[in-house]
């Protein structure tokens, strides 16, 4: 089964190691520290973070190799 990432510096890793640009990346960074803007101090059901949520399935998407935009 895959792991994906629950953190934003394992999702960053992840998708290097994917090769995606310099540029990807910063775009998927300044859409985490938005996100983290919008969601701070919010959780899901199972108790775990709502950002978490959000990197797992951005984790996913990188998994896909989806452009980073829909990341």
């Amino acid at each position: 089964m895959p792991c994906y990432a629950q953190t934003n510096i394992q999702l960053l890793n992840q998708l290097h190691r994917a090769n995606y640009t310099a540029d990807d990346l910063h775009l998927v960074r300044t859409a985490y520290e938005l996100a983290m803007r919008l969601f701070c101090g919010q959780f899901r059901a199972s108790g775990k973070t709502f950002i978490a949520h959000l990197v797992g399935t951005a984790s996913v998407l990188g998994s896909l190799r989806v452009g980073a935009a829909l990341i």
